[in-house]
């Protein structure tokens, strides 16, 4: 597993872009953790504001990005809470946290766990590889993630409330062509 995820971190991407449906790929990975979520206690929350248009995306790819962030959600809140998943379209005045729109529509994904939250120093480092604090953790996940969103002409931020939860606010563009007039 070390070793895979030491290559896809290194290697070139190779992805096949075509149109894709984001929440069937957020509701993909959140059914991999169902009985996760049973067992623990977590309700589970997915809000969508439609319609979704589809994004120009490598569906397996970010499969594996979502469900490395609803994992880490789970793994906050091994005494239960709450995952809310947030999926909108951001116009180009708005912004969310940290995250500004550069003129263009983009769609939002929010995954936020009442978690046990971070620290701001440990907030800093997520991004970086071997970086973790879990005893089994490879430190790999949150890069590899980063890097997918990144390749998809995307953005990932994360903020954190020690104690209260944890939030990462995902944007990926939208062509002019797939928006939909609501």
């Amino acid at each position: 597993l070390l070793v895979e995820e030491l290559l896809e971190l290194s290697r070139a991407p190779k992805y096949k872009f075509k149109a894709t449906d984001i929440r069937s790929l957020v509701e993909q990975a959140v059914d991999l953790f169902h009985p996760e979520l049973v067992q623990q206690g977590i309700e589970i929350r997915i809000e969508v504001k439609e319609p979704l248009p589809p994004v120009q995306a490598d569906a397996n790819q970010l499969v594996k990005a979502f469900y490395n962030l609803i994992r880490n959600g789970l793994q906050a809140m091994e005494n239960g809470g709450e995952l809310v998943i947030e999926m909108f379209v951001l116009e180009a005045s708005q912004a969310v946290g940290d995250t500004e729109t550069d003129g263009a529509h983009e769609l939002c994904i929010i995954i936020q766990d009442t978690g046990q939250g971070m620290t701001g120093e440990t907030l800093k480092q997520i991004f970086n590889p071997f970086f973790t604090t879990k005893d089994s953790g490879t430190g790999l996940g949150l890069p590899i993630t980063h890097k997918v969103i990144t390749e998809h002409g995307g953005r990932i931020v994360a903020d954190s409330v020690e104690g209260k939860g944890t939030r990462f606010t995902v944007t990926l563009p939208l062509k002019e062509t797939s928006l939909h007039c609501a």
